[in-house]
């Protein structure tokens, strides 16, 4: 397996600068501690979803058809589609 997708998943999210918080106190560490958690599960879905392998799985097809069903409910519920006038 490349590390292609990870390298791809890397530079997509290498312009994000979130500071590392040891001992989180306070509201904004806990924000920072957050977004790096996002972050992180954000690099690991890309990275997943560009990986030839995962797309042999039925589990990704599922997901994938359940996301674009929200995208598509989402898109009608604030007059977004573009497939109708």
């Amino acid at each position: 397996m490349s590390s292609a997708p990870l390298q791809l998943a890397e530079d997509l999210f290498e312009r994000v600068n979130v500071e590392y918080v040891r001992n989180p106190s306070g509201f904004k560490a806990r924000v920072k501690q957050l977004m790096r958690f996002v972050i992180k599960m954000a690099r690991k879905i890309v990275a997943f979803i560009l990986r030839a392998d995962s797309w042999k799985l039925k589990r990704t097809w599922i997901g994938a058809l359940v996301f674009l069903r929200l995208a598509y409910v989402a898109m009608n519920e604030y007059g977004m589609n573009p497939f109708k006038k």
